[in-house]
């Protein structure tokens, strides 16, 4: 073993450490992904806005997005609804050959299969 590897090791290590831990929850301008979620379904307009735009093409948010729509009300489930479909319109625009795990070519539709449109 060379004279630098024990000092790339403690290296990587430490780049590890800071780069953050998963179970950490994914921020937002300083509110987590479920904060902003909760915040679609509040009685306010402008809070409901707000939290449409912060969660706007965030693909973090799409999985707790998805897991929201059957808890949030009308409104909240309405923009929750857009915002996965509009992030699933860009990224198939953006990427048309995007494929999904189990290898086949994945249409917008596919993300919200489970979910009754």
């Amino acid at each position: 073993m060379c004279r630098t590897c024990p000092i790339c090791i403690a290296l990587f290590a430490a780049a590890l450490c800071s780069y953050g831990r998963a179970d950490e929850p994914q921020r937002i301008q300083g509110k987590t992904v479920a904060e902003w979620i909760e915040q679609l379904n509040s009685a306010k307009y402008a809070e409901r806005e707000a939290a449409s735009k912060a969660l706007a093409r965030r693909h973090e948010a799409m999985p707790e997005l998805h897991q929201a729509l059957k808890r949030l009300n009308p409104e909240g489930h309405r923009r929750a609804k857009r915002l996965i479909d509009d992030f699933e319109n860009w990224r198939n625009e953006r990427f048309p050959n995007y494929c999904n795990r189990s290898g086949r070519k994945q249409s917008g539709g596919d993300f919200l299969a489970n979910d009754d449109r």
